[in-house]
């Protein structure tokens, strides 16, 4: 039988608080979609049968963060690993640095705590890259009436949710990082 890590669980405690972000930010776009549906297309109700240019405007720049929602946080990833496998990743400084109890859940947790604290982010910039793009389409929408706005800002909504961090899903993407951070640290030596 396999015996977890003594991080596991403080680890796992913590998953809430992501789940609680990613909620967040699908409820703005969410709360949103309901007013505009509910108020309907400003376009429609003074006749406007303009071509759509903002709608396409926000699809562009929706296609763009739906790019930069895989890039951005990779990259953000990437170097807070590396920083984590030279032993100087920092979690904050001054006004944002660690509370004290949370001090002490980093001491406990090592590598993985700080981990966590990657995850968190990555998460963050991953769906706020897809919640400013569905509050662009539907901003697009309410002044322009254009439906494809509407499904495409969805569609966004519905990448958010999917976004949802579970305690599995957390604990092996740790483990996974925890495994690079090994490998870094084979080559800085």
């Amino acid at each position: 039988m396999r015996r977890d890590p003594p991080w596991h669980a403080e680890v796992a405690r913590l998953v809430r608080i992501g789940q609680i972000i990613v909620a967040g930010m699908a409820a703005g776009p969410t709360l949103f979609l309901v007013i505009v549906l509910w108020l309907g297309s400003l376009a429609n109700q003074a006749g406007d049968d303009t071509q759509p240019l903002l709608t396409w405007l926000a699809l562009g720049f929706a296609a763009v963060m739906v790019v930069l929602r895989f890039v951005i946080p990779s990259i953000v990833v990437g170097r807070r690993r590396a920083a984590i496998a030279r032993g100087v990743f920092q979690p904050g400084q001054g006004a944002n640095a660690p509370t004290p109890q949370f001090q002490q859940f980093l001491d406990r947790t090592g590598d993985a705590g700080l981990l966590w604290l990657v995850f968190l982010t990555k998460t963050i910039l991953a769906g706020a890259t897809l919640e400013g793009a569905a509050l662009f389409l539907l901003v697009a929408y309410l002044i322009e009436g254009d439906a494809l706005s509407l499904v495409v800002a969805a569609v966004l909504i519905l990448g958010i949710v999917a976004m949802m961090p579970t305690r599995l899903g957390v604990l092996h993407w740790i483990e996974d990082q925890l495994r690079h951070v090994e490998q870094e640290r084979q080559l800085i030596r």
